[in-house]
């Protein structure tokens, strides 16, 4: 495992950005305690809650994506809509996805910086807000007969679960960024299993290829939305858990929702105090060369 202060092209104030803000690097590169890094608490994971709201979360998302992916183009025939017609419209809600998901990203900016809100608020509403978005859209195409305001709703849905890309997708790093990984590869399972469920439950109710058919796939998708909206606002947390820590230091690091308005205020103040600090030392480095050349 190479620490940041390793790699060739970093700079100095993306050094002290990621040493200040996940955990104490130093100790997490020390040489003598990686083994005992490398050592994940799998049995504290596996009955942590905040974990399985991810996987909840994973899971519905898997759920809906796999769905289109494999039956939007049957669902789009059984409306009518020819192959050019059905390349065209299939893409829309995608583009309407990634457009929302870079969007969100200044909208949870603004909540944090603006608002003050924890972190913990941010990722359940903006994840929330998505889901319930996107199960109402794809409940209320069970009841239309139009085929273009279904195109409508089903665009708006999907694209409205953009928002989740500042949801759950980064909570990882929120609760264990020593395990960000090992956590994202287990939701990542979970959540992949459903693009093996949702089809075969599609496959199944749409034999037919009727619009009866897909009113029931619909009404299932959006009930696993709503299920796992629920589930993660009740469970889920942005904040450092406890079987993540390994030292001292960074049990002060733990961030909770009545000190992140102050913390965030003092951690950005040092942030540039050190910069500076750092840029008039290598600017007295470089005159000192200088002067001995």
């Amino acid at each position: 495992i190479n620490p940041p202060k390793k790699n060739p092209t970093i700079c100095d104030e993306e050094l002290f950005y990621i040493e200040k803000s996940i955990a104490d690097v130093k100790y997490i590169y020390n040489e003598k305690e990686t083994n005992s890094i490398r050592k994940v608490p799998w049995k504290i994971i596996l009955i942590s809650l905040p974990v399985w709201a991810i996987c909840l979360a994973h899971f519905a998302r898997g759920w809906t994506f796999y769905l289109l992916l494999t039956n939007q183009p049957a669902f789009l025939n059984a409306f009518g809509f020819g192959v050019t017609q059905n390349g065209t419209l299939g893409s829309l809600p995608h583009i309407m996805k990634v457009l929302i998901a870079l969007l969100s990203g200044f909208i949870a900016d603004y909540m944090r910086l603006n608002l003050l809100w924890s972190t913990t608020n941010v990722r359940k509403i903006m994840t929330s807000t998505g889901y319930i978005i996107e199960g109402s859209c794809l409940l209320l195409m069970c009841h239309v007969k139009n085929p273009y305001v279904g195109i409508a709703l089903l665009t708006f849905g999907v694209g409205s679960s953009g928002l989740m890309v500042s949801g759950w997708h980064l909570n990882h790093q929120d609760l264990a960024p020593r395990y960000a990984s090992v956590l994202a590869g287990f939701t990542a399972v979970i959540g992949t299993s459903a693009g093996i469920i949702s089809p075969i439950v599609a496959g199944l109710l749409t034999k037919q290829q009727d619009l009866i058919g897909w009113r029931h796939v619909f009404t299932i998708a959006s009930l696993v939305l709503y299920i796992a909206s629920l589930f993660y606002m009740i469970f889920a947390s942005g904040e450092l858990q406890s079987w993540a820590m390994k030292n001292p230091y960074e049990q002060k690091l733990r961030l909770t929702s009545e000190n992140l308005p102050s913390l965030v205020s003092s951690f950005e103040h040092n942030l540039q105090e050190d910069i500076h600090s750092i840029k008039q030392d290598k600017y007295k480095q470089q005159s000192i060369i200088n002067h001995n050349n």
